[in-house]
Formats: structure tokens, sequence, C-alpha cells
């Protein structure tokens, strides 16, 4: 990609295009000003996007040897003016990142743009007189023997050589907490990773650098504020501010750069991206999905589903649109859609299983698609090939990308092809564990799975516990034995509640694009029953005799 950026003469980033032979930095077509040293610094940046180039090498293309200046200072202010004109910040960078005593680097996706050179006027040249028949044959007869060779070599390759599998090459942690909330999905600039964190009665919306550092609070508008999508240009945030995990939310517009955030019309999502235009945003409602201007304006009806809606993903070419719809039991299943939203079925062949799939994304470069499955029983990322592959044959089954002790879910991708963001779960967190009042011994639990909220039952037989990340309520003897699930993906299910005679669990539940409702479900299985009433509703509580329940209901507006 160096050698492509050095040797043209334009590149385009966001909204921003540099063209080198006049000297001029265009914003949406409209010229920049600019002086000479801050350009000259982002054409050497551009020339090794997302590679560091030091101060030193910086020095010797901007002044040579003979040259007596203060470099550091004269630096300082080339790159200030740089970032002046792009609109950028060195506290919470999109184009230029600062590396500490070390240099820069250009983070943002980076499109090369050749000037196409007129083609020169062919030479005069003697026509040849055309040989007789007999040598025209003999002229073409080894041409055509190689373009048979060649394709049979083609089609050899087509079967014989399949394009390889996708597979992980590395893997490294970025951020280690214990307060992640995974609802709150990741989202990525291409820079900084933005997710929730839960304190408390509240979650923190935090920030990363995607190169792995310090997790920081972002300058949330709300209370509870999550981010829902990051417009294609990179100046805006699509955000929501939310009340209760997987309800339906108000949207919000917030300016990357700071500033007050405008509500986008009345429109209330439980999931939202912009389409590939940024002119429109898709957004989810009930078991719908709607198309809505990026000025609140026009909403209409883009595809009804069969569930909730849940991920959403457009292709880098936006000509299609995959996304996930989750229906209680029948758990979560891949859909995909032409852009106008027509043609809709379901993304794989296999029939549906109480795990399902759900939360994919293209890759960058749209050569892979990525997504969370139960296959097998165990949450992990899997992946399939997009494209032809010609002259290669490409094998369309998922492969799964994860395996082993720890759990992975959520692949965003990142900026730079072939990267992905994922949340992952250490097999030492949400390990269950049993106090001896005795020997005052803390002892593990059932140490092959991750929950928590782990309740007795009255009668000290039985218990009731929340396994994470798929937030399913299971039951179990005291010892272990006799495992049931009780819930399925489709319902973040949590906080189960024993009734005196153990025949039945309460807890709290959320539909993606639901409200929190309160659900009874029988020990032995079956299909869980919500419990009246049309407001936020939690922490479900039985009377001695079994009787009634009690239970919170929020039946306010929702604040923003």
């Amino acid at each position: 990609m160096a050698q492509a950026v050095a040797d043209s003469t334009r590149a385009r980033f966001g909204v921003f295009e540099a063209d080198f032979v006049s000297g001029e930095l265009r914003k949406r077509g409209i010229k920049i000003p600019i002086q000479t040293q801050p350009l000259e610094v982002l054409r050497m940046l551009l020339e090794r996007p997302g590679q560091v180039v030091t101060r030193g090498e910086l020095r010797e293309r901007l002044w040579p040897a003979d040259t007596f200046v203060d470099f550091e200072h004269s630096l300082n202010s080339a790159v200030q003016k740089l970032r002046r004109a792009l609109g950028d910040s060195s506290d919470n960078p999109r184009f230029v990142e600062t590396l500490s005593r070390r240099g820069y680097r250009f983070i943002a996706p980076v499109q090369e743009l050749e000037i196409e050179e007129a083609e020169e006027a062919a030479p005069l040249r003697e026509i040849p007189v055309s040989p007789a028949p007999r040598a025209v044959e003999r002229r073409w007869r080894i041409p055509v023997l190689v373009i048979a060779a060649s394709l049979l070599s083609a089609v050899s390759a087509y079967w014989l050589f399949p394009v390889p599998l996708p597979r992980v090459t590395r893997l490294a942690r970025i951020t280690q907490s214990i307060a992640v909330d995974p609802w709150g999905e990741l989202v990525t600039d291409g820079a900084r990773l933005y997710f929730l964190e839960r304190e408390r009665d509240h979650w923190n919306l935090v920030q990363t650098s995607t190169s792995g550092g310090p997790v920081e609070r972002f300058p949330a508008p709300f209370k509870n504020t999550k981010i829902q999508d990051v417009s294609p240009d990179l100046s805006e945030f699509l955000v929501s501010s939310f009340v209760q995990r997987e309800a339906e939310s108000p949207l919000w517009i917030m300016p990357a750069q700071g500033g007050a955030p405008r509500r986008l019309g009345d429109v209330v999502a439980s999931v939202a991206r912009w389409t590939p235009g940024g002119r429109q945003i898709l957004y989810g409602k009930g078991q719908n999905l709607f198309v809505v201007n990026n000025d609140g304006s026009g909403s209409r009806k883009f595809l009804a589903l069969s569930g909730v809606p849940g991920s959403l993903s457009w292709s880098p070419n936006g000509k299609v649109l995959r996304y996930s719809v989750c229906s209680g039991q029948r758990g979560c299943r891949l859909w995909e859609a032409s852009a106008d939203g027509r043609e809709a079925r379901p993304l794989f062949s296999t029939p549906d299983d109480p795990h399902g799939d759900l939360e994919g994304h293209f890759s960058q470069d749209g050569r892979f698609f990525l997504f969370t499955s139960w296959r097998g029983g165990h949450a992990g990322v899997w992946a399939v090939r997009e494209g032809t592959g010609f002259p290669r044959r490409i094998r369309r089954e998922p492969v799964p990308l994860t395996s082993g002790p720890e759990t992975f879910w959520d692949p965003v991708p990142g900026k730079t092809s072939g990267r992905f963001f994922v949340f992952g779960l250490r097999s030492s967190l949400d390990e269950l564990s049993r106090y001896e009042i005795v020997s005052r011994r803390l002892v593990r639990y059932m140490p092959d799975i991750h929950a928590e909220g782990a309740v007795y039952s009255r009668d000290g037989k039985w218990i009731a516990y929340t396994v994470e990340p798929e937030a399913t309520i299971w039951r179990s003897r005291s010892d272990g034995s006799e495992r049931r699930q009780l819930t399925f993906p489709g319902v973040h299910a949590h906080r189960p509640s024993w009734s005196p005679d153990d025949s039945r669990i309460a807890f709290q539940g959320e539909n993606r694009g639901g409200t929190a409702r309160v659900y009874l479900v029988s020990s032995n299985g079956g299909p869980p029953q919500p419990l009246p009433g049309q407001g936020i509703q939690a922490f479900p509580d039985w009377s001695p005799d079994g009787s009634s329940i009690a239970y919170s209901e929020w039946r306010g507006a929702e604040s923003e």
C-alpha cells in the first residue's frame, strides 16, 4: 500500500481529498487552507498508513541537514496546523495519532486516486502482407494450444486447490475488565473502541485505543449512553439514551468532535446503523426494520421480520444487508436481503437450533463474514468466505475461528483489512463458588461453566443460575447433577427466584427490542410465561406462601 500511495498524486480519506500536485486539501470538494509543511507531513503519513512515521524521518524530509531550525517546535507546529485543517484532536484522534517520543501514525482508511495519463499516439508502422492460409494455421496452432492448457489449469485449480479456509493468525488482548457489559456491543471508528461498563445502577460509556491502552470515560451526553454506529465519514456518532438494557430507546446524532447531540426525529429503536451512503439510518423497532433520513424525516418501513432484529451489517459495496432475527425459544438466525429490502432469505440452510447465529459483520474488504454462533453448544466466532475466488473455488461452509476454554463473541471489523475486535470471557471469570461456613473455605463449584446469580431452592436440593455470555437460566441438583436449560438465547435472562414449593422459577428477562419483563418458567422446563403489565419490570421475589410475586414496574416516560 505504501508504494501505491507514494506513486499516486491524490489520496482520499473520510470526507477529505488531498492533491499533492496542486498542493490542495479539500473537504467535501471545498478547498481547505493549508501550508506546505503540514501538507508534506500529511503526504508522508499517507505514504505509510497505519505505520509509525518517526520524528527523525519527518525532519529529514522537511528540513535538510544544513537547515538551522528549532526542529521540535517547528514539527509540533506543523502537526498542529495539519490537525486544525482536518478538524482532528490529539486527545481523541480520528486521523493523526501521536506516539509519545516516537512519531505519528495515520489511522483512518485511505483510498489512493491515481491520475490516468493520456494514451500516447501509436507510431507509424508498415502494414504486413497477409500470409498464406497454411501459414496462418501454423501461426495460430501454438497460441490455441497454450490457451487450452491455461483453461485446463484454471479448471484444475478451481476444483483441486480451493481457497484456504479462514483462520485466526494472531490474538491479542486489548483490555482486561470484569465490568464490561457485552450488551453494549463494540463500535470502532478505526482509532478507538467504544463499549459499555456496568456500574451499579447505571452504565458508563468508555473508550480505548485499538492498539491497546488505558480505558477512559467517554464524554457521554446522557446518564446511560450507548453508541450504535459511527457515520461513514467518521464525523458523527449515532447514540441512544436508554433506561433499561435491551429496551427500545431514543436515537440521537452527536458530532464526533464534541457538541450538543440532536434528536433523530421521534425515532425509538432497539438497534440502528447508518446506510452506506450516510444519508439515511436503518433501525429496528418491534419486529420490523425502518429507514429514516438523517434529519429525522421520512421514516418508512423497510422490512417485516419474523422476530426481533439484532445485529445489522452492510456489505462493503452496499448491495447486501445481513441481520439477525431472534424469536424466543427458536433462538436467533442470520438473514440477508438486497439493499432495497427485497429477496430476504436465511443466510444458512441449517435448521434453527436453540443456540442460534447472530451478531454478524463483513470484513472491511468484504472477503469474510464473521458472526457469533453457539454451534456445538459453546459460544464462539465463526466465519465464511465471500466473493467468487476465481480461478480457485471457495468453500462456503462456516468454520469456527475460536475454540478452547475462552469464549468469544460479537466480532466487529477494524478499519484495517483482516482485523476484527471481539469480546472475550476468560475461563477464570464467572465461576460459581461455595463458601463452607464450618471450614471457612471457598470451594469452586461446577468449574466447567461460567455462571452468576446462583440461588438455592427453598429445600436446598436445587440451584438455579444464569450462564454467561448466553444469559440463559439453568437449574441443577445442588451437587451439579441433572442440569437442565430453562431459557434460550433471544431472551437475556437473569435474577432467578425459586417459588416456595420449588416447582417454578421467576426471572427477569429482556428481549431485543422489548422492555424488561418478569417471567415464570417451570423448574422442569417449558415455555416462559410473562407476567401482566405494560412497563419495565424487574427484581421478582415470592411471598412466603407462594401465592404472589412482588416485582418493580416502572411506567414513566423515558428520560432524555
